[in-house]
């Protein structure tokens, strides 16, 4: 029973707080998290990670001034 409690519990915690926010900048490059990266996908397809060991769960535009 409290294997079962454990299991219940650590799995909610998993997917209790996704990363939300894809974000596109001014030359189409989108953005998005995995909970501890945040990467970069080309136009052309190209993925790349452009902020390394980040834990972040929301993205968001950056207001213009």
């Amino acid at each position: 029973m409290r294997f079962t409690i454990l299991f219940v519990l650590i799995s909610a915690s998993a997917f209790g707080h996704p990363g939300i926010g894809i974000v596109e900048d001014s030359r189409s490059n989108i953005f998005y998290t995995d909970l501890s990266k945040v990467w970069k996908v080309t136009p052309d397809g190209r993925k790349s990670i452009v902020v390394q060991d980040v834990h972040t769960h929301e993205l968001f535009p950056r207001r213009k001034r």
